[in-house]
């Protein structure tokens, strides 16, 4: 068993071209060591498109022992909040806010927190 807690996303406004850092711990609550695939889900939440509910936007595999607790970290790039525009026929990343969701799976979401790409 794992748990997730203390979602930190920084900054909260990020600048166009600038880089978002997402950090949690995960704690093996567990009587064995084992481990957890950590996903990150970037859900824009008014594009001018369609988009996925969820876009994977990475993971990481860590192997905790009973009771240990790590610090996972991600960082989102211009490229984690874009997507391509056939209109434009290059990669946009739009202006708004963002929802970012932590979980072992798309359909087990332990955190969420979001952030704003300015203009």
């Amino acid at each position: 068993k794992f748990d997730y807690s203390g979602l930190k996303i920084t900054p909260a406004k990020v600048a166009a071209g600038k880089q978002v850092e997402v950090t949690m711990r995960v704690r093996n609550s567990g009587s064995r060591a084992g481990t957890e695939i950590v996903q990150l889900y970037v859900h824009d939440v008014k594009s001018s498109v369609d988009r996925p509910l969820k876009e994977l936007k990475g993971f990481q595999r860590i192997t905790l022992n009973p009771g240990e607790e790590r610090k996972v970290s991600f960082t989102l790039d211009k490229s984690a909040m874009s997507f391509f525009s056939t209109a434009k026929d290059d990669w946009v990343a739009e202006p708004g806010a963002f929802e970012v969701w932590i979980g072992a799976s798309s359909r087990d979401i332990r955190l969420k927190g979001s952030f704003e790409l300015a203009p």
